[in-house]
């Protein structure tokens, strides 16, 4: 089987593959110019996949993507195509990419993020609840008092958002919009005064399956809301660290969590999405349903705790 073959398993696999629509469209043109590129340099599109040389894929990936990170992705595109080809057909071809993902030194290299010292939590706080965009304000807000990821913050529907009854909540999972992480747990979070204030200023369409947020309710509008909120920690905060980013919200979620005294590791994972052992037992027991009263106590332990952490200068 000739290397052009791969190449036509690119839209297959993206027939195969639950992805929204735009990032399945976006997947499987990038797909097809990186397997475009890859030929170019390994002798064109009618090698065939035994002929490839492992040695001479894995010089042709470090030359063409130094970072650890990029080059790792990368070549689990092509594995990938080749697996899935692999799983559906009779016909079994020779993966040349398998094992050449290195992902220690991907770790090695990759920056870590860290969480906001509290001075910047409350200035960061400030200026989200300041901002003229009161959509954004709400991704940021939500993402800063339940933990959440900006998809996940960005991508929910109006059935997901329930204001009324006794504990007010919003329910994270899978939807129209957009998939839940692998390693995100779908989960009931109770909404605290600040973020359920910003909600009531807000005109929610009327659609239960409409997205929340009429501008950022998409995976491009999902970029531009992350884009925003760094743009606060950038330039409104002038903070040049690019270990703080807007995600830093999610890592002093799980800070503050680790502090604040009476609060169990399993549903403090849970609040946040953390698939574990122990949230996903949490997760059996509660589900999407409406949280129990104390989730909300939890919520409310966490965000009384004032200092979270060393950190060095």
């Amino acid at each position: 089987l000739r290397y052009v073959a791969a190449v036509s398993v690119a839209h297959y696999w993206c027939a195969f593959y639950t992805r929204e629509a735009v990032k399945e469209l976006e997947w499987e043109k990038d797909t097809r110019s990186l397997l475009s590129k890859f030929a170019k340099g390994n002798g064109g599109m009618n090698i065939r996949l035994d002929d490839l040389d492992r040695q001479a894929i894995r010089n042709w990936l470090w030359a063409t993507f130094p970072k650890a990170g990029t080059r790792n992705r990368y070549n689990n595109v092509f594995s990938s195509v080749i697996n899935n080809w692999n799983r559906e057909t009779k016909a079994q071809v020779f993966n040349p990419f398998a094992g050449l993902s290195n992902k220690q030194q991907e770790k090695e290299e990759a920056i870590g993020r860290r969480s906001f010292k509290p001075e910047e939590w409350h200035s960061y706080l400030q200026h989200v609840q300041e901002h003229d965009d009161l959509e954004l304000r709400i991704i940021g807000l939500l993402m800063m008092f339940t933990g959440c990821r900006t998809s996940e913050a960005a991508g929910l529907q109006v059935r997901d958002v329930k204001l009324s009854g006794n504990i007010p909540h919003v329910v994270y999972r899978t939807n129209d919009i957009r998939r839940m992480d692998k390693d995100g747990l779908e989960r009931a979070v109770p909404l605290l005064t600040p973020v359920l204030d910003a909600f009531r200023d807000y005109n929610l369409p009327t659609e239960p399956n409409k997205p929340v947020f009429r501008k950022y309710g998409s995976t491009r509008g999902f970029e531009n809301a992350s884009a925003s909120l760094r743009n606060i920690v950038k330039n409104l905060m002038d903070i040049n660290d690019p270990t703080v980013v807007p995600y830093s919200a999610r890592h002093t979620f799980r800070d503050r969590s680790e502090v604040a005294s009476g609060v169990p590791t399993a549903r403090a994972e849970y609040i946040m999405g953390h698939v574990s052992e122990a949230s996903s037992r949490i997760h059996k027991g509660y589900g999407t349903k409406t949280p129990p009263t104390e989730l909300l106590d939890d919520l409310i332990k966490i965000f009384e705790v004032k200092d979270w952490g060393y950190y060095e200068d």
